[in-house]
């Protein structure tokens, strides 16, 4: 029996892994722009969903009200959930837009909701960003030589605190995912997956669909919605936007546990709805069920390291195990931008990856069929 089962636990566990290399190492790819540069002036409305985000808020807009882009070519949305009266006056006085979301449910989804249906202004896009997010003075100028009407720009989110071990993890697993997701999946002919923040959108598009979105996984859900206008999302490398890393085991472990839930639950919808021959028919909407149905990367990380080393202990010339951890090293070499892999931080937060695996489990386990259960990364603190 052992015989027949080692070999199919073999590729069961190393499938994943190669997914996940092929298209990390597809980021590295050299492929020539095809996109024509813009040289239009395009109008933009700048959305900041902004929940109980009093702490940082202000910061984050007044960072971004210094744009080297024309003043009279943007204007400045927060969505203001659960805000303070006092921040929200600092705010109109900066010459922000406030709308104000008194909504049952607090979500992204439905601030985003408000601030569209709110919007009176002839834009051509949405910039939407997260209330802790700061960006480069030449954000909008960039980003307005990328932006064509059938594309949508998910620009390249990167930290801008490694101030704890956890910080530093948090940091190269979402570059390994700008990695295979984004890049490498738009230099080998697929859309790149989004973010939640960092997104620019065509204005006309997202005020038809917006009202489609009904789950905390909103980014996820727009996902979907591209794919079937066959709208293609584009990922731009050297746009930046700096998004806070949590730094404690607790918000790790909120966190991963919000994404997991949403993630899983939103396959068990799509798998629900949709015939399995038309799944399959569309390689995009293939391709993205089979990035939801993966497991954390951690779990990947952790099961193709133990269980090929017990396999080792026992047979030790069963030297097949050895490509399942050799493909983890190349992952995280090839995945891990040059900034972060020079960080001697790096290396000793390197030692935390155990007990982050064992709470990613634990949140496994406590998977929730809930949609409607609200939870915010608290920033700033």
């Amino acid at each position: 029996m052992f015989q027949y089962i080692e070999p199919l636990l073999f590729i069961i566990l190393i499938t994943p892994i190669v997914y996940l290399v092929i298209f990390s190492l597809g980021s590295n790819v050299k492929r020539k722009n095809k996109t024509v540069i813009s040289e239009s002036k395009s109008r933009y409305a700048v959305i900041f969903p902004a929940y109980k985000e009093d702490r940082v808020i202000i910061d984050s807009v007044t960072s971004f009200l210094c744009q080297d882009y024309e003043k009279e070519y943007f204007d400045v949305f927060v969505a203001s959930d659960s805000m303070s009266d006092s921040t929200n006056h600092n705010l109109e006085n900066l010459g922000i837009n406030v709308i104000t979301i008194d909504e049952k449910i607090s979500s992204k989804a439905n601030a985003l909701k408000k601030t569209i249906s709110s919007i009176s202004g002839d834009y051509d896009y949405v910039v939407i960003l997260d209330a802790d997010n700061i960006t480069d003075n030449n954000f909008l100028t960039e980003a307005n030589r990328n932006v064509s009407c059938n594309t949508v720009l998910q620009l390249h989110r990167r930290s801008k605190n490694n101030d704890s071990c956890i910080s530093v993890l948090d940091s190269v697993s979402e570059e390994i995912n700008n990695s295979v997701f984004r890049k490498g999946h738009n230099n080998l002919g697929f859309s790149s997956a989004l973010i939640g923040s960092g997104m620019v959108i065509p204005f006309n598009w997202l005020r038809e669909n917006v009202g489609k979105l009904n789950s905390f996984a909103e980014d996820k859900e727009l996902e979907l919605l591209l794919i079937g206008d066959k709208i293609n999302v584009r990922y731009i490398d050297d746009i930046y936007v700096y998004d806070e890393k949590v730094s404690t085991k607790k918000a790790y472990s909120g966190q991963r546990s919000r994404w997991i839930n949403t993630q899983y639950l939103l396959v068990f919808e799509t798998l629900k709805n949709r015939n399995i021959s038309d799944i399959i028919s569309d390689k995009a909407l293939f391709d993205k069920l089979f990035q939801w149905i993966l497991p954390p990367r951690l779990i990947i990380l952790g099961i193709n390291i133990f269980i090929p080393l017990l396999f080792l202990i026992f047979d030790i010339n069963n030297y097949k195990w050895l490509i399942n951890i050799a493909l983890i090293f190349i992952l995280f070499v090839s995945g891990t931008p040059a900034y972060l892999l020079k960080r001697k931080k790096l290396y000793v937060s390197l030692l935390k990856i155990p007990v982050l695996i064992f709470i990613t489990i634990g949140n496994m386990i406590s998977f929730k069929l809930n949609m409607k259960e609200f939870g915010a990364t608290e920033h700033g603190k």
